[in-house]
């Protein structure tokens, strides 16, 4: 599967992490904050973004909805909140991975939201 794939996070051994753990799926580019990000954003089949960005202002609630015009997104956080989640889901994301958990479900489901037909 030759993807690329965009992950956001302000953790630089994060992003180390999804470059290594995803690397099976294609090209892992990354950002460390928004403004980085938007600069990558042509071309991505797939965003994974972390839910909470400490340097950057905007509010989950708008960036998703800007970011899903482009690929879909894949919400990933450290946060042991339901509420997460549930917001994430509210606003259509493809899916939800809890940082540090399982990789066998991250690559699950970058593989789902990767095979499925983009709207």
């Amino acid at each position: 599967m030759n993807k690329t794939i965009l992950a956001i996070d302000d953790e630089k051994c994060m992003l180390a992490f999804y470059q290594t753990a995803l690397a099976e799926f294609g090209d892992v580019r990354t950002a460390i904050n928004l403004e980085e990000a938007r600069k990558q954003l042509p071309g991505v089949d797939l965003i994974l973004l972390d839910f909470f960005l400490e340097k950057d202002s905007d509010l989950i609630q708008d960036v998703v909805p800007e970011l899903k015009k482009t690929a879909p997104v894949l919400l990933c956080s450290g946060i042991q909140d339901v509420e997460v989640p549930a917001l994430g889901a509210a606003l259509g994301i493809a899916g939800y991975w809890n940082k540090g958990s399982d990789h066998d479900k991250l690559r699950s489901l970058v593989k789902l939201a990767l095979s499925r037909e983009r709207k």
